[in-house]
């Protein structure tokens, strides 16, 4: 499998640019959405307000992103059970998979596993990668399936999500971590730079290993906690 790495490089420079530009472009749009919601009351036979609302939702999700990019990182640890927060997640994403016919299956083994981490983080970047991967089978007319399974070794825990979408080229992979590289008809790219910057603060790193019309797999490896530094807290 690749590892996957944010390109720090790029990554740096685009933040601090972005940064100032989200910031520039938060004030007027909360005005600009404000003044949209008023005029809406007023005249709610007019169309568009659906598809206007939409798209100021996407922009504001976008400059979210940038911020999170560009901030410097402080964030709460927990030890943190992947078990459950692996149900947690696959019964938070089991909606959306329904309704893109997507198989949804889980194995999480018997065995507990506790790392050191921030749970929402940790479910933000599972579920960012499981959105994903619905997204790369959505065109597909045969049976979709994903599967979210947690194997446990003595020194980390691996995360793995598998889709039988359409894959990804090698060209396409040797970009991925890239601000801005997107393999979706619709995205920023951001998306999955959040996730690297995430697990790699865990002391993690993302590997993929995809090959073209046979689907991906996405591992997250995050250092475990020992049962006696566990017993301890």
């Amino acid at each position: 499998m690749k590892p996957l790495r944010l390109n720090l490089k790029n990554l740096a420079s685009a933040a601090q640019l972005a940064a100032g530009i989200a910031h520039e472009v938060r004030n007027p749009l909360t005005s600009v959405k404000g003044f949209l919601q008023l005029l809406e009351k007023k005249e709610s036979t007019m169309p568009y307000f659906e598809i206007i609302f939409s798209e100021i939702s996407r922009i504001e999700l976008v400059l979210s992103e940038l911020l999170t990019l560009a901030k410097p990182h402080s964030t709460l640890f927990t030890n943190v059970e992947m078990k459950s927060l692996l149900k947690q997640v696959s019964a938070l994403i089991e909606s959306n998979a329904l309704l893109n016919d997507v198989t949804l299956q889980t194995s999480f083994g018997d065995e507990e596993a506790v790392v050191f981490a921030n749970p929402n983080e940790m479910k933000q970047v599972c579920i960012n990668l499981m959105k994903n991967a619905i997204e790369a089978m959505s065109h597909m007319e045969q049976s979709k399936y994903l599967h979210l399974s947690m194997d446990v070794q003595e020194m980390f825990i691996s995360v793995r999500i598998t889709d039988n979408g359409a894959g990804i080229s090698k060209e396409d992979i040797d970009r991925l971590g890239e601000p801005f590289f997107t393999t979706k008809e619709s995205g920023t790219g951001l998306g999955l730079s959040v996730c690297l910057k995430i697990i790699e603060q865990h002391g993690g790193e993302l590997l993929i290993e995809s090959e073209e019309g046979k689907g991906s797999t996405f591992e997250m490896k995050l250092p475990r906690l020992s049962v006696d530094h566990h017993l301890s807290e």
